[in-house]
Formats: structure tokens, sequence, C-alpha cells
């Protein structure tokens, strides 16, 4: 699968596939451009397949390693060198599938996602 997202050529068959995580009915594949340029390619296999690409952030790809591989320790923010740690949780599949979603569509980490969607809760409740 190929395709240009925000200037980026995503491109399957030339790019370094790094990982690869399957859940209820959907296999997601990490690759690595010769730019150094991060995407996920998802294949759906429930029902009609689908297939989409994602463009991620160094820091969505290192997100996707950590959901997809398990939990490391601690990791450094690479803005501030700052050390922090890792919380896992727990989703259903139909949450995953939003949460990707939504990560391609507004180009977030999935942490970055749902912290704004609790401090907008925290504001509302």
């Amino acid at each position: 699968m190929k395709r240009t997202i925000k200037g980026t050529l995503c491109d399957t068959s030339t790019a370094e596939q790094i990982g690869e995580s399957r859940y209820d009915g959907c296999t997601e594949y990490l690759y690595r451009t010769k730019s150094g340029k991060y995407f996920i390619h998802t294949v759906r296999s429930k029902g009609l397949v689908r297939e989409d690409l994602y463009l991620l952030t160094n820091t969505a790809a290192a997100d996707w390693i950590m959901v997809a591989y398990g939990p490391v320790d601690a990791y450094y923010d690479a803005k501030t060198g700052a050390k922090k740690e890792w919380a896992k949780i727990s989703v259903s599949s139909t949450t995953k599938a939003l949460i990707d979603e939504l990560r391609g569509a507004y180009g977030m980490t999935a942490n970055e996602l749902i912290s704004d969607a609790l401090k907008t809760y925290r504001k509302n409740a």
C-alpha cells in the first residue's frame, strides 16, 4: 500500500517493517521510511477487508511499541531529557480502534488523546 501523507511517502513495499500487532480481527504493522518517518499500516480482516495508513510522530511510534510489546519501566522525554514512567492500561478492542482512528486523524499519541479526554471530562463534570 502506498500513499503520501502530509508530504511523507508511506510505502509498505519500500519502508522497513519494524513491528506487528494483532488484536480482534485487526493487524497493525509499524514501518519506518528511508527518511526516518514512522507510519502504521492497518489491515482489518473482520467482515470486509479494509486497509489504511497513518503517519506517526516519533513519540507516537514509541507509544505504539510500548502498547504492542509491553511496558518499559521508564523513558526519557526527547525535548527535556526528563525521566518519565509508563503506566499500562487495558482497553477494549473497540476503544483501541477509536484511539487509533483519532491518533491518525489528529496526529496525537494515545497518551495525549487520553489525557485531553480526561481533562475535558473533569472540567465538565
